[in-house]
């Protein structure tokens, strides 16, 4: 009889463990999270540390909350207003101050790193855009 009860004791001691580690997560002190729903926005966590979901209905998003930067791949050229031609090199330090909004801004764009690479192509032309109007 008790062999018959070890292969289901096994299989409920190994849902078990599956359901516990898919209903928490963990947010470390560098970043912010962004928990979603069928995804639709539930719920943004600020605060660091073990936190709770439902498993397999609600998933995490991790952002940075550190200063990031960026900087051109190439010098500029840009002729200012006396024609001249000026080569700059620039760079900008960005942070993510709102995760729901940043997310938003950016759910067209994918996860991940076609995320990161489409950011960068738009703080690339943010900033090209800003160096050209000033000069």
């Amino acid at each position: 009889m008790r062999s018959n009860l070890m292969p289901a004791f096994i299989a409920f001691t190994l849902f078990t463990l599956i359901l516990l580690y898919n209903s928490v997560y963990i947010v470390e002190q560098t970043e912010t999270a962004l928990v979603t729903q069928f995804g639709r926005p539930v719920n943004v966590v600020l605060e660091p540390g073990l936190k709770a979901k439902i498993p397999f209905i609600q998933t995490v998003e991790y952002f940075d909350n550190r200063l990031l930067e960026y900087a051109m791949p190439d010098e500029i050229e840009i002729n200012a207003s006396d024609e001249r031609r000026i080569k700059l090199e620039a760079f900008l330090r960005w942070r993510i101050t709102d995760p729901l909004a940043f997310a938003r801004a950016t759910r067209a764009m994918g996860s991940g790193s076609n995320r990161i690479s489409a950011t960068n192509q738009q703080l690339g032309n943010l900033l090209d855009s800003s160096l050209r109007q000033v000069i």
